[in-house]
């Protein structure tokens, strides 16, 4: 996001502010989050002279208060947060709207920071290939450059899963477990080819940043799978169905593309998910890799070693918890024990296991455990010190009510900025 920030800032410098007779003007970023793309892209771009940056999230317990205070905190004039009743997902096909009005996208120079925008997808490739490279480091002499790496991605709106594709294209020999929530929405398409986005069908849960029904990566990764057949995939048809509930049928050809590129994908519920935290924290697996941790930009704040045993965020353990499913394989048809290990050795979210026969396996971790201490404390019952105190400025955002018109007081508050 960091990257994101500040390309955005230099390319709207350079093409509205060093020529003289073109306007003047900023890039307007629409952002919408459950929780934590929101504060870190405020973090990435606030303050920035060419940047105005509006961030939507949903009301209620949709996101944890300190998500929103990460948010609403930010003093910064370039900064706009408003709130709305609904979901993410509702919001997302507004914004869909917006990109589609191109009189507006060029009078407003407007963009996203979500994974709609390009450069985020290359900073998330060079991400991945920095984790492959330092995994086979680790694993040497037994795996070389060129063997294959097993990478479990925790995803809400796929934003991730897009990045590792096109790494995957490009050549990174990695091989993609997709991990899902209850709402399940990357997992309905991988195995029944069907896309609906339900209104109100969201379930919310204790991995509530990937509570997720759409994806705006969605169809980039569409387009990547199957370029010659945009038919119904990612127009504007496809969007007015989406908009009436209305299912879309991924062509055969996009669907056997996405599960070859893709090795598989498992749901997690709230109950695994808490049972996962805990097994992680009680095998006290911190002390295990915690040398292999030494070198994380957070050192300083890192809470998930300075505890008694590894704790992770939810959504991090949704992670764990779709390892361990992938690795038992089917129960009907019992796994290939060669090619499988007991869950019990994975000690090392870096490098799952050193055996010959069997591939590195990553597991991202997604979030800081304290934003999500009270599920940690609350519903695992685990012991956590946290390290980050609660924003406590004074909050800045507007409300948007169930039934306004979201499309009419969104382009008010970018004419306002502008």
């Amino acid at each position: 996001m960091q990257i994101v920030g500040q390309y955005m800032n230099y390319c709207t410098k350079k093409k509205y502010h060093w020529e003289k007779d073109v306007k003047q003007k900023k890039s307007n970023v629409l952002i919408c989050t459950t929780g934590d793309t929101g504060s870190a892209a405020i973090e990435a771009l606030k303050g920035l002279p060419f940047v105005n940056v509006f961030v939507g999230f949903p009301s209620g317990s949709q996101i944890t208060p300190f998500q929103r205070l990460q948010m609403t905190t930010c003093p910064d004039d370039n900064v706009h947060c408003f709130q709305v009743q609904g979901s993410c997902d509702d919001l997302d096909l507004v914004y869909l709207d917006l990109f589609a009005d191109k009189t507006l996208t060029d009078e407003f120079n407007l963009t996203s920071a979500n994974s709609t925008n390009w450069v985020r997808i290359m900073g998330q490739v060079a991400i991945f290939t920095h984790i492959y490279l330092r995994v086979i480091h680790q694993c040497q002499p037994q795996k070389n450059v060129g063997d294959r790496v097993k990478i479990v991605i925790p995803s809400g709106a796929c934003g991730n899963v897009c990045s590792a594709l096109f790494a995957v294209r490009m050549g990174l020999p990695l091989d993609i477990v997709v991990a899902n929530n209850s709402n399940a929405f990357f997992r309905t398409i991988y195995h029944t080819g069907v896309i609906v986005v339900e209104s109100g069908n969201q379930r919310q849960t204790v991995s509530n940043a990937m509570d997720s029904q759409w994806s705006p990566a969605l169809t980039r990764i569409l387009f990547l799978l199957s370029p010659r057949d945009n038919t119904g995939l990612y127009d504007q048809h496809a969007l007015q169905k989406l908009k009436r509930a209305e299912p879309i049928n991924v062509p055969c050809k996009a669907l056997a593309s996405l599960r070859e590129q893709v090795c598989g994908c498992e749901v997690a519920s709230d109950e695994e998910t808490i049972a996962m935290m805990k097994h992680l924290n009680q095998n006290q697996y911190a002390s295990k890799h915690q040398n292999t941790r030494s070198n994380s930009s957070d050192r300083n704040h890192d809470s998930s070693i300075n505890n008694k045993g590894l704790v992770v965020c939810p959504h991090t353990a949704v992670g764990f918890v779709a390892l361990k499913k992938h690795l038992q394989g089917p129960a009907e048809t019992g796994a290939d024990k060669k090619n499988t290990l007991d869950f019990n050795l994975v000690q090392n979210t870096e490098c799952a296991n050193m055996l010959e026969d069997i591939d590195p396996v990553v597991v991202l971790a997604t979030a800081h455990p304290d934003k999500f201490s009270h599920v940690i404390k609350d519903r695992a019952g685990l012991e956590y010190n946290v390290t980050h105190s609660f924003p406590s400025a004074e909050e800045r955002f507007v409300k948007l009510d169930k039934d306004e018109d979201w499309r009419k007081r969104i382009v008010e508050m970018i004419k306002s900025a502008n």
